[in-house]
C-alpha cells in the first residue's frame, strides 16, 4: 500500500486542475428557486452542473452517468471501485443546487474570482468545492493508492 505521502503528491499535483474545475463550477449557474415542497422536475435547476461535472469526471477516466427524476433534474453517479477484500464502501454525497445570491454580495456571484488564496462566487463554499474535493479525492486514490 502507498504511503500517505504519495496521496499528498497525488492531490498536490493536480491542485491548479481541480481549481480550475472549481471555476467552472461555480461560473455554472445552478440557482435553486424552489423549496422541498414546491421543488419543480422539468425545470433544468441543476442540469448545466451536473454535464461539467460529469465532463471532468469522464476527463479523469472515471466513469460517470447521469442519474435523476428528470432529464432536467439528474444527479451525477461515479464509482471508483476498492481493491481487496474488505468489502467496505465510501459514499461521497452532496448536491449541485445554489441559493439565490442576495443582495449583500460586494463581487459577481458568479465571477469565481481568485483574491489573496481565496475563491469568491455564489456555491463556492456550499457545496462545488465539495464536489471538486471529492473528485480529485478520487483521482488521487486511482493515481496513486491502485496505480490506474
Amino acid at each position: 500500500m502507498e504511503q500517505p505521502e504519495a496521496l499528498t503528491d497525488a492531490i498536490a499535483e493536480a491542485f491548479d486542475q481541480q481549481v480550475d474545475f472549481l471555476q467552472r463550477l461555480v461560473r455554472t449557474m445552478s440557482v435553486n428557486p424552489f423549496t422541498p415542497n414546491d421543488s419543480s422536475a422539468s425545470v433544468p435547476v441543476e442540469q448545466a452542473v451536473a454535464a461539467v461535472v460529469q465532463q471532468e469526471l469522464l476527463l479523469l477516466g472515471l466513469p460517470a452517468e447521469l442519474y435523476g427524476v428528470s432529464p432536467q433534474r439528474p444527479n451525477v453517479l461515479a464509482s471508483l471501485s476498492g481493491q481487496g477484500r474488505s468489502g467496505k464502501t465510501l459514499i461521497l454525497t452532496t448536491h449541485m443546487d445554489t441559493v439565490r445570491p442576495s443582495n449583500g454580495y460586494t463581487r459577481d456571484p458568479w465571477d469565481a474570482h481568485i483574491e489573496n488564496g481565496r475563491l469568491y462566487g455564489l456555491g463556492a463554499a456550499d457545496a462545488k468545492a465539495q464536489i471538486a474535493i471529492f473528485i480529485y479525492a478520487a483521482r488521487a486514490l486511482r493515481r496513486r493508492a491502485w496505480g490506474r
